[in-house]
């Protein structure tokens, strides 16, 4: 795949009735001043088969020809059906989002000093890439030893926390914004193929952390967004996300009004307390022990 660089972001998606990969992969970019830019390359991992089924992502690869000429971002699909033996569907989809995590993994070693996973479905805070490039020297300065940099939390946390596996278990929630070393790839691709039929995704990770003997340590704020209201899986509600995501009032109202009118138009049933359930969520997440 050629072009060496010092971050490599990771991003797996499949087709979505309602889509969200453009608008993830604009925000980014748009995060990014040009020099860091150049430190950084993007990799799409596309999991549907025919991978020409999924338009959005053909739509990203034409709306940022010049990035994918330049090596900066790259679209890489699965060429054949996963064979999955649960007849279980939410069973089925979450191991195939463990082995097309694996699989993206596997395309991302040797291409950089450290490995970004994101999902989908988010937005990034403007000059990330140097927010993490500081962190990660300030733990190189330290002689710290960690498995996993943390840049995104649904929980409030302190700056700096290290997840203990109560912590881990109960807390960590989904993959995004989690730095791995890039040494690292090739062991937590094999750990994910070896239990991926044990767990969902996020906790198989978690857990290669812990049995690494690696540390697990969570900085806040956040410097990423989770937006999608519809998950992949049958369109269902998810509503997670950050509360300590730097963005201003009107841009949460914003975005809380996006995500009641894709809850309307998908759900209209659980529209009227879809807010109220919201406020009922963040107090509880407020109140919990991080």
């Amino acid at each position: 795949m050629g072009r060496e660089c010092r971050y490599v972001i990771g991003i797996p998606t499949v087709r979505r009735d309602q889509g969200y990969l453009g608008r993830t992969v604009d925000s980014l970019i748009a995060a990014m001043p040009a020099d860091d830019l150049a430190r950084v390359r993007i990799v799409i991992f596309n999991g549907d088969v025919p991978a020409s089924s999924n338009a959005e992502v053909a739509a990203v690869l034409r709306r940022h020809a010049s990035l994918a000429d330049y090596g900066t971002l790259t679209i890489e699909s699965r060429q054949h059906t996963v064979a999955v033996e649960t007849q279980d569907g939410e069973a089925r989809w979450k191991r195939k989002q463990v082995l097309d995590c694996a699989a993206l993994l596997d395309v991302c070693q040797g291409l950089s000093d450290y490995y970004l996973h994101l999902e989908d479905d988010i937005v990034a805070a403007s000059g990330f890439i140097a927010v993490i490039d500081r962190r990660v020297r300030e733990h190189q300065a330290a002689g710290r030893k960690w498995a996993i940099l943390s840049f995104y939390n649904s929980f409030p946390i302190a700056d700096g926390t290290y997840y203990s596996e109560f912590r881990l278990t109960r807390r960590y929630f989904g993959l995004i914004g989690q730095l791995v070393q890039a040494r690292d790839l090739s062991s937590l691709a094999a750990y994910l193929r070896r239990h991926y039929t044990e767990s969902a995704v996020d906790s198989l990770v978690g857990r290669w952390a812990l049995v690494s003997g690696g540390a697990v340590i969570g900085h806040s704020p956040s410097l990423f967004q989770h937006v999608g209201v519809l998950s992949s899986y049958r369109n269902e509600i998810q509503i997670w996300d950050s509360l300590q995501f730097p963005e201003q009032p009107n841009e949460r109202r914003r975005r809380l009004r996006a995500a009641l009118k894709e809850v309307k138009i998908h759900h209209p049933e659980a529209a009227l307390d879809f807010l109220r359930y919201r406020r009922r969520l963040q107090a509880v997440r407020m109140k919990a022990c991080c």
